[in-house]
């Protein structure tokens, strides 16, 4: 759950959890948290993806000036498109 992004609050909470009684109130509290967490590892997966992306853009240009010059602009486009798309998700990844 750590590698996941769970706060050691948030494990605490979930294995308290476990050995109360169950209500809608545990339900809900548990329910929110876990669907937050899903969506934050959501936008994270999908940066990554993006960054892996990027990698695979890159690698053909270390050896090449040439490509680099040719595909600039492009480059600069999609980091930034990255960028914005990690800002608005509130900087997961």
């Amino acid at each position: 759950m750590k590698y996941a992004g769970f706060s050691l609050g948030e494990i605490r909470l979930i294995i308290r959890s476990m050995s109360m009684k169950h209500s809608p109130e545990c339900n809900r509290v548990n329910r929110d948290l876990v669907m937050g967490k899903r969506e934050e590892l959501t936008d994270a997966i999908r940066n990554y993806r993006k960054i892996i992306k990027f990698i695979d853009m890159v690698l053909p240009m270390i050896d090449g000036n040439e490509v680099y010059v040719e595909k600039e602009e492009e480059l600069d486009r999609f980091v930034n498109s990255v960028y914005l798309d990690v800002k608005q998700s509130g900087g997961a990844l």
